[in-house]
């Protein structure tokens, strides 16, 4: 069963080049002083674009989301994922399905589409996607190996999680050589605005981007 639909080679190799220097320079461990990327997300309305990554998202990555689903997204939320190896042990969500308070109720929801750009490639810290409880004992589930310009979207409401290559293939031998971290733009496409509260193992939600975060990401354009 096919839960993940990939896209290969989805920015131009200049752009691409451009992209993957703005943002491993914007989350050099220095630069986050402490902070998580993972814990930092930002909301972008589709209509402006601010910074590189918006204009990733709006000139090359909505274009792939699936029509029907395309007309529900009012807005992208984003945020920027740096793991270094162990990867599976430096991703502290773990198993989770994304989810975002309605604003006017107050309940969680969950997003039309999860998505995730991937800018390094490295041959561990999968992505695995779940039809059902997040067990890959217990029933279907998809598989991604982060590799760059590669994009790939599910449904918002699956469980999913980063995990280590034995988890899956105890015996599988080790492979060669790839990237020193596992660099990443998770976009969530939700059907509401979602509140900017900061909930659990979260520092910032949702936040109007102003460049005081990552401004290396003003710094060129695509548009």
């Amino acid at each position: 069963m096919a839960l993940v639909s990939k896209f290969s080679d989805v920015l131009p190799a200049d752009e691409f080049a451009a992209v993957h220097h703005l943002v491993m320079s914007a989350t050099e461990p220095e630069r986050m002083a402490g902070s998580n990327p993972y814990g930092i997300t930002f909301w972008f309305g589709l209509a402006q674009p601010r910074n590189v990554v918006e204009d990733v998202i709006s000139l090359f990555l909505r274009p792939l989301l699936a029509l029907g689903r395309n007309s529900e997204v009012v807005g992208a939320e984003w945020w920027l994922g740096r793991l270094s190896p162990p990867y599976d042990h430096n991703f502290r969500p773990g198993a989770h399905r994304d989810s975002g308070e309605h604003p006017a109720t107050g309940k969680l929801g969950s997003p039309v589409i999860s998505s995730i750009f991937y800018l390094t490639t490295v041959h561990d810290g999968l992505l695995v996607v779940f039809d059902g409880e997040p067990d890959t004992s217990l029933g279907a589930h998809d598989y991604v190996m982060p590799h760059q310009n590669l994009f790939v979207t599910f449904r918002g409401d699956r469980w999913h999680s980063v995990m280590a290559s034995r988890q899956l293939w105890p015996a599988a031998p080790p492979e060669g050589d790839c990237d020193p971290v596992r660099l990443s733009l998770v976009v969530n496409w939700w059907h509401y605005r979602i509140a900017s509260r900061p909930v659990q193992n979260m520092d910032i939600v949702g936040a109007e981007y102003d460049g005081r975060i990552y401004p290396e990401l003003t710094h060129a354009r695509l548009a």
